[in-house]
């Protein structure tokens, strides 16, 4: 190549890059010179994510409680008051904190009517800094718990039935892989050990064991995996005291496709709960085991649900001290989880928002249990029935989107007993007001 051929490609080539790389009117312009103090000043200064993404939230609320017991006693108690929640941002993308204080203040409370599980006994107020963790992402899907917080798994979770939930201190480690939506799904596994709860009607923290009744200082340890996908999901959970009680407890739940307008589930579940070690919880080995089985079938807004439980013939109460037991048949009153006890449950729900009355739902629910023995001496106790009616609205929209308001009412009655029917019947009003 000639000396005048090479200096016009070097001279296309340069004409080339700069058409390229300089700004176009739809990009800004190049600064002239560096920007001065002032200007410097002027700028909109960019908050770390550790406050960009803090969130502070009111969430009053509102319970009134009611029941009229086989024994003709009476609790009644109405409450005010709710929960204020800090949680931040995380801090260099790796530490995040969060607290949670709660309330609970009796409006109407008579001393003679304790026992609603709204205020502490005798009928006090309840005060408390019911969470307070730190939570560090070592990697994107790998999150360490440190300290007091809510949990929610099937034999430890925060069973929020009344003013204030159940709140744990723990230690967990949480690792997911996927996506719940995909057609992969995702994987969780959860690992970690819980020293001490604060009850629901209470504002102090316990060791795991003495809200057992047993008092020695044990903890639980928990292990878990669960598998979420658009077709289902299964999960398989492992709790262990020493000295009082092993558990173990899986689910799997399957949504099989069907025609435009129709929903179906189907699951089943399995508990499985024995001593350890020192066997300080009765004094003496015990095992006992429930199955349970449950199909919901839905059409456009309404769902017809179907559940059945079986438990061990000649083993133990199923315990539930530390939150809600799982079991598909337990319901507003009973759990139907007792020694032997087998449970049938019907229930019809319905979503009113297609006629108009949108956030309004509703059900009704009838449980039967029979086969109920004692678990030490063996003999038969009386078969008990539970009704449910369940009314809730919660606009999606709109200025009142964060208004919930809930009626529940049950009644439970003995067949073949000479006792009078339960009552209970509790009004919920929850509010949730975003500060920040």
């Amino acid at each position: 190549m000639t000396f005048p051929a090479l200096r016009k490609t070097l001279l296309a080539a340069i004409l080339i890059f700069t058409a390229t790389t300089m700004p176009t009117a739809a990009h800004e312009p190049m600064p002239l010179a560096a920007p001065t103090r002032a200007e410097k000043e002027q700028r909109p200064v960019a908050l770390p994510l550790f406050f960009r993404e803090t969130k502070l939230t009111l969430a009053p609320r509102s319970f009134f409680f009611h029941r009229d017991n086989y024994d003709r006693s009476r609790r009644t108690t109405w409450a005010l008051g709710g929960a204020l929640s800090y949680q931040s941002g995380y801090l260099l993308e790796r530490l995040a904190l969060g607290a949670v204080g709660y309330a609970s203040v009796g409006l109407y409370a008579p001393r003679e009517r304790d026992g609603s599980q709204l205020l502490k006994r005798g009928q006090r107020d309840i005060y408390v800094l019911g969470q307070l963790y730190g939570e560090i992402k070592v990697w994107e899907d790998i999150v360490l718990s440190l300290f007091r917080r809510e949990y929610d798994t099937p034999y430890i979770n925060r069973s929020d039935t009344r003013m204030l939930p159940n709140t744990f201190e723990a230690y967990t480690i949480t690792i997911r892989s996927g996506k719940p939506q995909s057609a992969a799904g995702q994987w969780s596994w959860q690992g970690g050990y819980f020293t001490r709860i604060k009850y629901k009607d209470s504002s102090s923290f316990v060791p795991m064991s003495r809200a057992a009744g047993v008092s020695a200082n044990r903890g639980v340890g928990m292990i878990s995996g669960r598998f979420t996908s658009e077709a289902g999901a299964d999960e398989v959970w492992g709790y262990y005291s020493p000295d009082l009680i092993a558990i173990f407890y899986t689910e799997a739940r399957l949504r099989p496709p069907t025609s435009q307008g129709l929903t179906l589930q189907l699951a089943g579940q399995f508990s499985y709960q024995a001593s350890t070690g020192a066997k300080l919880l009765l004094g003496r080995p015990f095992t006992t085991r429930q199955v349970g089985l449950q199909g919901d079938l839905g059409y456009r807004a309404a769902v017809l649900t179907l559940a059945c439980t079986f438990n061990a013939i000649g083993g133990a109460d199923l315990y539930s001290w530390w939150g809600t037991y799982p079991g598909f048949t337990s319901v507003q009153v009973r759990d139907f989880n007792r020694a032997g006890e087998h449970a049938l449950l019907l229930k019809g729900s319905y979503d009113f928002s297609r006629h108009g009355l949108t956030g309004l739902q509703a059900f009704v629910r009838w449980v039967r249990g029979w086969h109920r023995v004692n678990p030490v001496t063996r003999q038969p106790l009386s078969d008990e029935d539970e009704r449910d009616v369940d009314v809730q609205w919660q606009p999606p929209s709109g200025r009142l989107k964060d208004l919930a308001v809930r009626l529940r009412c049950a009644r439970v009655w003995q067949r073949g007993g000479s006792q009078r029917p339960l009552d209970d019947c509790r009004l919920i009003v929850n509010y949730r007001l975003p500060l920040l």
